[in-house]
């Protein structure tokens, strides 16, 4: 190959260069945003499930312990479900920036959004007043404190509910709460398998 000829092919390369680098760029950011919806997904319905997961203990608030842990997980401030906000935002930022070019038009993408918007409006809706009122029951029913056995000594905690614990109402948030992580914890599965086969896709 002459020399001349192969500055022309250097120079062709070099032509090609920046659209390599734009196209490595692009996948990044594709593989970057996935990981981070996933990992927005896996936070936000992950905290529904647990609360499901608790109030189901709450609604046997008899059991032995049940009072104790109940009282523990929701008199703390669930943040987790926020997460759920940044859910379709990193969705559509992937979509938009996939090298393969799908686009934001496809009926699978419609789906994703409908079953998101389901979670969250259930979430809201229904999950946190359920929480709230859970809390404000645990906080009236709190174990009551022992008498002192001896002069001096310190009065421990019962397991035994306080006197003010409204039990029908506490089971009842408890049941709207446990339905209410059911139906996200659906939503989850349904537009997981809905993002994996892509129904009616490109």
């Amino acid at each position: 190959m002459s020399l001349p000829c192969a500055w022309r092919n250097q120079a062709a390369l070099g032509q090609y260069r920046p659209i390599v680098a734009a196209a490595s760029g692009r996948h990044t950011a594709y593989v970057v945003l996935v990981v981070l919806h996933v990992a927005a997904s896996l936070v936000g319905f992950g905290a529904i499930a647990l609360s499901g997961v608790y109030a189901s203990t709450a609604r046997h608030i008899e059991r032995p312990g049940a009072m104790e842990e109940s009282i523990r997980y929701f008199q703390a401030r669930s943040m987790g479900e926020w997460a759920l906000l940044a859910v379709p935002v990193l969705g559509v930022a992937a979509v938009a920036t996939d090298p393969a070019g799908g686009g934001l038009g496809q009926a699978w993408i419609a789906i994703a959004l409908t079953l998101w918007a389901v979670a969250v409006g259930v979430a809201a809706g229904m999950a946190r007043p359920a929480r709230s009122a859970l809390r404000v029951a645990l906080r009236s029913g709190a174990p009551r404190a022992a008498e002192p056995q001896a002069a001096g000594a310190s009065a421990t905690p019962t397991s035994e509910p306080g006197p003010a614990l409204d039990v029908p109402a506490l089971q009842a948030a408890a049941t709207r709460l446990a339905i209410a992580a059911a139906v996200c914890d659906a939503a989850f599965v349904l537009a997981a398998i809905d993002m994996v086969l892509k129904p009616w896709g490109r």
